[in-house]
């Protein structure tokens, strides 16, 4: 609850329609490019910490997964602080499961809610499985809230920064663009990691995680107007043979071969590249957001020099 009232004081206070277009006149443009990478991804927090320390605003954000949603909130007018506190307040365990608070089950349904080990769906007068092990509610609910302030805009060049985020049509492999319409669908769609998170449907088409084809948009972030870009990189990289020792190694590299080579040509087109040390810890480390984000700000501060950008 103190998180919920948090976000709305923060949202009426502090939703900026032009902070980055009025600091940056009369330069450059300048496009930030956030990959994904699970938890990983708040390191993006600390980088655009450094980022304001230093004077710097970005014109435009491009963001795949968890790039998007922290690159969302930036371009809606949340500044890095915010966003940390945020991310410090979130509970992960409510919000990386299926579990419902009891409270906002109707109450035709509380009798029969939780009672079974398992649930499955009845598609076609057929029972199927699951399309992901977490169906997101909680967290469609938490990035409801969080980006309330913006649910009348509909064209995302329209927020205080113009933003774009990936995701991929799963049906015919195609990545797409995303920048009109919900922004939270939207985000919701470029971080639903295949088999984990349930997909999403969005005008008449299913969406999975961007970062299996586009995890690093510089090509995106080129195509809105940039001038120079600010990359921060925080996914994997390819693992070794002798690493790739398990059947869920094996599957995690051969679904994301495409999008790491993707990743290196993309690269060649970054200005500044910033990649945080955080290899101690994985996609699944929400439980250090705090360190990460530490992490990341340093990384930041390290490559202050490189921003006398005029």
């Amino acid at each position: 609850m103190r998180l919920f009232i948090i976000i709305s004081i923060l949202s009426l206070l502090f939703y900026k329609d032009s902070n980055a277009q009025n600091t940056n006149q009369g330069r450059p443009k300048v496009g930030l490019v956030l990959s994904g990478g699970g938890a990983k991804g708040f390191a993006h927090v600390g980088v655009i910490k450094a980022m304001e320390e230093a004077g710097l605003y970005p014109d435009y954000i491009t963001g795949t997964s968890m790039g998007s949603i922290i690159g969302g909130l930036y371009a809606m007018g949340y500044s890095a602080d915010e966003i940390k506190e945020i991310g410090l307040s979130i509970d992960w365990d409510k919000v990386l499961s299926n579990e419902i608070s009891l409270d906002k089950v109707a109450i035709e349904e509380k009798d029969y809610y939780d009672r079974f080990i398992i649930e499955l769906p009845f598609r076609n007068k057929k029972i199927g499985l699951p399309q992901g092990l977490i169906e997101g509610q909680e967290l469609g609910l938490l990035l409801s809230k969080l980006m309330r302030p913006a649910h009348h805009i509909h064209d995302f060049d329209s927020l205080s920064i113009p933003f774009k985020c990936i995701a991929v049509d799963i049906e015919n492999g195609e990545a797409h663009v995303l920048d009109s319409g919900s922004i939270v669908q939207s985000v919701r769609a470029s971080m639903a990691i295949p088999t984990f998170f349930t997909p999403v449907l969005m005008n008449n088409t299913l969406y999975i995680d961007g970062g299996l084809l586009r995890n690093f948009p510089v090509d995106e972030v080129k195509e809105m107007g940039a001038d120079i870009v600010i990359g921060v990189f925080v996914s994997n990289e390819l693992s070794e043979k002798e690493d790739l020792n398990s059947m869920v190694n094996l599957l995690a590299q051969s679904a994301f071969v495409h999008s790491a080579l993707d990743s290196e040509e993309q690269k060649k087109g970054v200005d500044i590249y910033i990649e945080p040390d955080i290899s101690e810890y994985s996609t699944a480390s929400f439980w250090s957001t705090d360190k990460i984000i530490a992490s990341g700000e340093l990384a930041g501060q390290e490559n202050l020099n490189n921003w006398q950008i005029h």
